[in-house]
This record gives C-alpha cells, structure tokens and sequence, in this order.
C-alpha cells in the first residue's frame, strides 16, 4: 500500500516507550478496577439501586483515562488490540 495509512502506522498506537506502555497499563489497569468494583456482588446486594448506577463510573473511567492518555499514545486501553496491531 502506498497510502497514508500504512506510512503513519497502519492504526495500530505508538506504545514503544516506557512512558506510553506504563500509561496504558495504568489506564487499564483503572477500567478493569472500576469495573470489578462497581459490579461486585456483594455491593449490589447491600445497594439496591447499583445496578442501575453501574455504566456511570465506567462511563466516567473511560472518559478520563481517555483524556489522561490520548496525548501520549492514543489511547488503545484494550491490550490486545494494541499489541496485535503493533505487532502486524
């Protein structure tokens, strides 16, 4: 290919530096924590209305580690496909 795809990357996010993978581990690393937490089952039975809360911390995680790491990496907070398309 001879487009601009293939000569800025071919989409896959420029995590080759200690700063970029640590902002993406930590980035991750807060999604997953704000998701196990915020649907644990023994939370919801004590909090009747959880589950109807659930998708607003998560919302607000994605959004802000979205801010935090777009200027460094792009932001990819699912690993694999970061990794697989830094691999091709």
């Amino acid at each position: 290919m001879k487009h601009d795809y293939k000569a800025q990357g071919g989409g896959a996010n420029s995590v080759n530096t200690g700063t970029a993978l640590g902002a993406e581990v930590i980035g991750t690393f807060m999604l997953v924590y704000t998701v196990v937490s915020a649907t644990d089952p023994k939370r919801s039975a004590r909090d009747s209305h959880v589950p109807v809360l659930v998708p607003i911390p998560i919302g607000i995680t994605v959004f802000m580690v979205h801010l935090a790491t777009i200027p460094i990496t792009g932001t990819g907070i699912n690993p694999a496909r970061s990794f697989g398309a830094a691999v091709i």
